[in-house]
């Protein structure tokens, strides 16, 4: 919580309504001290839930990522890692303590990989990246659904079977209509409680205005005579409501229709365009993205299959003939989409010295405060980056050492684990000097490098 407020309900354990006796009130305590407030926003508060018993629970939360906290709860003393939550079922004793969860963290690289081409060139054994493409009309590209005089809610007129929806209209201005003066500007006034609008005069892009709600005024170029007017309504859906959609373009069972047009250069910042590539399986094993950060907006497919928000899962390539389809709303440049492969640089453990961890794997019963790193796939703990046991600081890949550190924090964590794909550093009093900073609760911190594993080689004699 960020600012103190109170509310209350009425509702039953299933979410039904019960009566007022029976209420489960839920009240929020800010601490208020000037100690834990920067400016307006609350560092530390309480999120107490009573009812008519006196039952009681209380969730004690430190929102400062650096700082452990001390305070006063009820005329109790309680400590509050940073960036954490405390449970107290009987709002006296602290049963769990998020920061004490046994999770690794890492540090991770999205690292780029050019697309491949699938396709050698004519009369040639090299490859080179080939694109199709296939541009959209702007406005109706078939019949008409129908005709009315205002306009329609999308989700009802679709039934949330598409992103979007045509709605075209024109305009008729004679020679010496004030609007085509050299000095008007005519602006075309939108409000829309849809995603986006995409806005057209004669088959020209005039703006893009998007938001929740919106309203916009979108500066438009008029001609004298028939000017035709399209606006293009997007929200969340899924197919059929442009005509690529309608022609399946995405489906790769007719790589060769003629709907396509092939280029070795795709036409770049070309509203409601569809591009295709055929494409080998990006290397390694490494989770895989699409990286789109020079197009705008639109949908891409794989194989036929939806990308969604561009994560693609390994098990939708072949090794070879991959068909990328993307249709593009605004523009773009598709020279410039690349894979993305997501590798783990670093991995990091965080362990505190005052409670046992609670291991997520598990999630069933306590066990002693250990840290453990574990390397993925086919790779070790190459190197130890970062290793305190005291106060250390920050997170995953911006640790810090504080005022309270065992000197020989790496050196302990570098026998356990270097050459290891996984391993496990316990905080006894064998490894770590728990007697330092008596008033400090410690925690372990550690940051390791993970490299692949190179497989052995044998020299016969």
């Amino acid at each position: 919580c960020f600012v103190p407020f109170h509310y209350s309900f009425v509702v039953d354990h299933d979410g039904t309504k019960q009566n007022e006796q029976a209420a489960h009130q839920i009240v929020v305590e800010a601490f208020l001290d000037a100690n834990f407030t920067i400016g307006h926003v609350v560092i530390v508060c309480a999120d107490v839930y009573t009812d008519a018993s006196g039952g009681c629970a209380a969730f004690l939360s430190n929102s400062d990522n650096k700082t452990d906290r001390i305070v006063q709860f009820r005329n109790t003393t309680f400590n509050l890692p940073a960036w954490s939550v405390s449970i107290l079922p009987d709002c006296k004793n602290v049963e769990f303590n998020s920061a004490k969860v046994r999770s690794q963290s890492s540090v991770v690289d999205m690292v780029p990989e050019e697309l491949q081409s699938s396709v050698l060139l004519p009369n040639t054994d090299m490859k080179a990246l080939q694109w199709e493409v296939f541009v959209e009309n702007p406005g109706m590209w078939g019949e008409p659904d129908f005709s009315i005089t205002g306009f329609v809610d999308q989700i009802n007129i679709t039934k949330d079977t598409t992103d979007y929806m045509w709605l075209t209209t024109s305009l008729y201005l004679d020679s010496n209509e004030t609007l085509l003066e050299d000095d008007s500007s005519p602006v075309l006034s939108l409000k829309s409680n849809g995603h986006a609008v995409h806005v057209f005069v004669d088959q020209e892009l005039q703006g893009s205005p998007y938001g929740g709600k919106f309203t916009a005024e979108i500066p438009i170029s008029l001609k004298a005579g028939k000017n035709e007017i399209a606006l293009l309504s997007m929200t969340v859906g899924l197919t059929i409501g442009l005509e690529g959609e309608q022609l399946n373009l995405y489906k790769d069972d007719d790589l060769k229709s003629f709907n396509w047009v092939p280029t070795i250069e795709p036409p770049k910042r070309q509203p409601l365009t569809w591009y295709k590539a055929v494409v080998d399986a990006p290397s390694g094993n490494e989770p895989i993205g699409l990286d789109m950060t020079d197009m705008w907006k639109g949908l891409a497919w794989l194989n036929g299959e939806q990308i969604g928000r561009y994560h693609i899962p390994r098990a939708w390539f072949k090794p070879s003939g991959n068909v990328l389809v993307i249709f593009e709303e605004r523009g773009g440049d598709p020279t410039k989409i690349r894979f993305s492969k997501r590798k783990v640089s670093s991995i990091c453990s965080l362990v505190s010295e005052d409670h046992p961890s609670i291991s997520v794997e598990s999630r069933s019963s306590a066990v002693s405060s250990v840290g453990k790193l574990s390397c993925p796939g086919n790779t070790h703990i190459s190197s130890i980056r970062f290793a305190s046991f005291g106060n250390p600081s920050g997170a995953c890949g911006s640790y810090t050492r504080g005022d309270c550190h065992d000197p020989n924090s790496v050196s302990v964590v570098e026998k356990a684990c270097l050459n290891k794909r996984e391993c496990t550093i316990k905080l006894t009093d064998e490894n770590f000097n728990q007697a330092a900073c008596p008033d400090t609760v410690k925690k372990l911190a550690v940051e390791a490098n993970c490299q692949v594993s190179e497989p052995l080689r044998w020299t016969s004699i």
